[in-house]
């Protein structure tokens, strides 16, 4: 056993009496021993800590030194306390930044406070003028019927009528929205005689892909409102415009250094990492292009790092109590083969990229975290992203983009999560979502406050099986206020049951849509409305309707025409209450 102290000193033997100082002068000693070893942190903040972990870890445990008071956790900080801040007038502050501050910065904390880059237009997107109109065929069909080049990856046509004419480009970054994703890019050149600027990398997918044309620029030096920073990358000074009595003479700023504090790499077992906090993290740019061909069908903001991150294998561990605030980047990130991994009763709150990420999984367990606040730099981040994993009683709130997302691995289980306000961004995606894995369950989920506004309705849901799920048992869930209440697509073998669910909206519509499915078992639900309970299916996407309690305050419960993915069929009666495979007035069930 060995004792870190922000008190001691890496001279030291490393006792309770006498400890270390930083944490990677304890893990260099505990190398020196086989078998169970540990590493005890004394309450208190370890800045600019950065923990390279390997094989020669295995067996190790990192925690708290008085593990039973949870509001006094040992805080590693992947940054720097920064002072001398100067007073430009109006209100705005320059700091130059230190050596060690990359001058990539995108998230910084003040007086306790996450603080956003400065973004035009202040709320919402602007719109661009660029296109592709080439069919998607969908993810497992390739992509784009046509790929795109590099160079319409990489411009993209703005309207002068949305852009001040005195707008500077230098040191700008771009998002631009691809539905289900986005490309956060920086500008590399701007020609302002054909308004088109140049990225220094490809987006993911070319500007105006998907019929989306929305944009937001980051990091401008135009209209730079109270609350907000930028910097001047050149000469790498940082600039912040304070709040209304807020002074900067004395402030607590914090600055990142790391885009990681505990790197895991190669393989490892038997670790647990425990009772910590983690905070101030770097949020890097993702070439998304090279990561998607390295790594096909790579969106979410997979190639953000975490605060905890992995790329080599690992196998019976364990992450529990831990509390992520104000990071650059994923919460935990394991990206590498992962067998018997268990991540519970964690924190992750204020999140530039999305909260627990666990790729490749067999038999891991993903249990009672809170995770919101997450994708504030990354809109493509999720709250929890998984393959192979059971999936229980964790909440995520506020989130860009889905909530939690399962993909591949069969017989896994999604049951009893909240999530509340998801898709407050992005496209295509769910409060629960499940992929390209067969039965699985997804049961006694509870999904809040899913709209969709600007856009249409058909894009964002409250719960969601997409292509290759085939098999899932959908029950005991809950919508409240999510429009579009489920949606199952591209599901043909064997279809899914959807059963004992009930779907619930206090001012709107309420639609179950399956597009491009088969086989569907559709019982003992309850749909209930103010506006129409609406139903999407071709013919044979239901093959048992019954016992399903429908009631619409409008007096409007109908199959309508939502998508042009697939021909109507003649219209098949399923039951006594609903026929589908075309437009029809039914008749209202108690």
């Amino acid at each position: 056993m060995f004792y870190v102290s922000p008190k001691g000193s890496d001279s030291n033997p490393g006792t309770i009496s006498q400890p270390f100082f930083t944490m990677a002068r304890a893990v260099e000693e505990t190398r020196k021993n086989e078998g169970k070893k540990a590493i005890y942190v004394e309450s208190g903040c370890y800045d600019n800590t950065h923990i390279d972990l390997d094989e020669r870890d295995s067996g190790l445990f990192i925690g708290a030194q008085h593990s039973d008071d949870d509001k006094d956790k040992p805080v590693l900080r992947g940054g720097i306390q920064v002072t001398g801040w100067q007073q430009e007038g109006d209100g705005l502050y320059s700091l130059k930044l230190p050596q060690e501050v990359s001058a990539d910065v995108r998230i910084i904390e003040i007086n306790g406070a996450l603080k956003p880059r400065t973004r035009f237009p202040e709320t919402g997107f602007a719109k661009h003028l660029s296109k592709y109109n080439v069919a998607w065929v969908s993810t497992s069909g390739g992509g784009f019927k046509t790929m795109p080049t590099d160079e319409e990856r990489q411009t993209l046509k703005y309207d002068p009528a949305n852009i001040p004419q005195d707008f500077d480009w230098c040191d700008t970054e771009v998002a631009v929205i691809h539905r289900w994703d986005e490309s956060l890019v920086c500008v590399e050149s701007h020609d302002a005689k054909s308004h088109t600027i140049k990225f220094s990398t490809p987006c993911g997918n070319p500007p105006g892909s998907f019929e989306v044309q929305d944009f937001v620029v980051f990091n401008s030096a135009y209209n730079m409102t109270p609350g907000y920073f930028r910097v001047d990358k050149t000469n790498r000074i940082i600039y912040y415009r304070a709040l209304p009595g807020e002074s900067m003479e004395n402030a607590c700023a914090f600055l990142p250094t790391q885009d990681r504090i505990i790197n895991i790499s190669g393989p490892i077992k038997d670790i647990k990492i425990e009772n910590l906090a983690l905070t101030s993290t770097m949020s890097p740019l993702v070439d998304i292009y090279y990561h998607r061909a390295n790594m096909p069908n790579t969106y979410g903001a997979m190639g953000v790092p975490g605060a905890i991150d992995s790329t080599g294998a690992l196998e019976n561990c364990e992450f529990s109590g831990i509390d992520f605030f104000s990071i650059g980047g994923w919460g935990i990130r394991l990206n590498g083969e992962n067998s018997n991994v268990t991540v519970k009763n964690c924190t992750i709150v204020n999140s530039g990229g999305g909260g627990i990420r666990i790729k490749n999984g067999n038999k891991c367990d993903i249990t009672n975290n809170h995770i919101s606040n997450i994708g504030l730099v990354h809109y493509s981040s999720i709250g929890i992203y998984a393959s192979g994993c059971n999936i229980v009683k964790n909440t995520v709130e506020n989130a860009p983009y889905t909530g939690i997302s399962l993909a591949d691995g069969p017989g896994t289980m999604v049951s009893f999560n909240q999530v509340r306000n998801a898709m407050e961004v992005l496209n295509d995606g769910a409060g629960v979502y499940v992929t390209f894995g067969d039965n699985g369950i997804m049961s006694g989920n509870i999904v809040e406050n899913i709209r969709h506004t600007g856009y249409p309705h058909s894009q964002r849901f409250g719960l969601y099986i997409d292509e290759q799920a085939n098999g899932w048992v959908a029950e005991g869930n809950i919508t409240i206020n999510c429009t579009s209440a489920m949606l199952s697509h591209m599901n043909y073998k064997g279809g899914n049951t959807i059963r004992n669910n009930v779907f619930a909206s206090h001012d709107s519509d309420v639609m179950l849509l399956l597009i491009r499915s088969d086989d569907h078992i559709v019982s003992g639900n309850t749909f209930h409305a103010k506006g129409t309970v609406a139903f999407s299916g071709k013919a044979g996407a239901i093959t048992e309707f019954e016992n399903n309690r429908i009631y619409s305050a409008a007096g409007k419960i109908e199959h309508i025409h939502i998508s042009d993915d697939y021909e109507w069929a003649a219209p098949v009666a399923l039951g006594d209450s609903i026929p589908l495979g075309g437009h029809h007035d039914i008749k209202r069930t108690p």
